[in-house]
């Protein structure tokens, strides 16, 4: 139901229960008065509210009760409004939290991929595992050959310490 409805929908309920209140009173059966409860503060009518139109001015209707509809049409509207804002309050959070779960599971997903890898000092150290097991010259040839001079240096100073 999207909120425009629902507005309508409870202008209409709104001005059904009024109707009937105003029945009952004219036909006496309950007794009671077209008084909104003792709880129910009515709160003034906005001026963009339009009267219903079965409680239009030139209608039969008392203007007590006329006036008691116009309040509680206004408290309905006003009811709507607040609905409506936090409507979009509840969108707006909840395409934050969307967000957040998103770089939530990007992260995750970064961290489990990282996992399954070991870590620079760990290929360095299986690098250097096969490379002794090779022949000297072998080794050498392949290892320094094809590396840069800073990492042949490094390389081959744990080299030496792996075989002392």
């Amino acid at each position: 139901m999207t909120p425009s409805s629902f507005k309508k929908s409870l202008r209409g309920l709104g001005t059904v229960v009024m109707v009937g209140l105003l029945c009952s009173t004219v036909s006496g059966q309950t007794g009671g008065t077209a008084e909104p409860p003792a709880g129910d503060s009515p709160k003034p009518a906005s001026p963009q509210t339009p009267p219903p139109p079965e409680a239009s001015a030139d209608s039969n209707m008392p203007p007590p009760l006329l006036k008691a509809i116009q309040d509680r049409m206004a408290e309905l509207d006003h009811r709507a409004e607040r609905l409506d804002q936090r409507e979009r309050q509840l969108k707006i959070i909840e395409q934050e939290l969307s967000g957040v779960v998103q770089e939530n599971a990007r992260l995750r997903k970064a961290m489990d991929q990282k996992e399954g890898q070991p870590s620079p000092d760990k290929q360095f150290a299986l690098l250097i595992k096969a490379y002794e097991q090779m022949p000297p010259e072998e080794a050498a040839a392949q290892i320094l050959g094809g590396m840069p001079p800073n990492k042949a240096a490094k390389f081959s100073e744990k080299l030496a310490k792996n075989a002392r």
